[in-house]
């Protein structure tokens, strides 16, 4: 059976020492702060707490972009050929990152996605199901791991 790697947007929120124990991959969202923009997880939090006392904005986020999927699942498939990728992404109602996901792997094999339909915590409580799941059943077959993501996606709000 071929290696399933779960790929999620930062906005799940999973903690590292997780994605980490689960071998999920992260992709960054945007932190935007006035004019600037960063990669999440790239800047202290301090820092944008020291923004928000200054300006009282809260920063908003921005989606992966495309190209950023796209490098980021070519250099997944480099690193374990003949794998394959679950991204179970950020809501599609609040967000183009699930969208912009579908284009990037446009072409390429064996790349799978489910809309979380959840944000944050929702969002990861999905994911490491997802995890606990492929641990259960290394074998499952990608289709009946998607059809059980999506039962429980229909049952999470968060």
């Amino acid at each position: 059976m071929k290696k399933i790697i779960i790929l999620a947007e930062s906005g799940a929120d999973i903690p590292l020492d997780l994605a980490t124990l689960h071998n999920i991959q992260v992709i960054p969202m945007h932190v935007i702060m006035g004019d600037s923009s960063y990669l999440d997880g790239s800047i202290p939090v301090t820092e944008v707490y020291d923004y928000y006392k200054k300006t009282k904005k809260i920063p908003s986020t921005s989606a992966t972009n495309p190209e950023e999927f796209h490098l980021l699942f070519k250099k997944i498939k480099d690193e374990n050929p003949g794998c394959i990728i679950l991204h179970i992404g950020y809501t599609s109602k609040a967000s183009c990152a699930y969208q912009n996901a579908l284009i990037a792997s446009e072409g390429m094999e064996d790349i799978y996605h489910v809309d979380s339909l959840n944000v944050t915590g929702g969002q990861g409580a999905i994911v490491l199901r997802a995890a606990e799941i492929i641990e259960k059943h290394p074998n499952i077959i990608i289709t009946n791991l998607i059809e059980e993501i999506q039962d429980y996606v229909a049952r999470a709000r968060v």
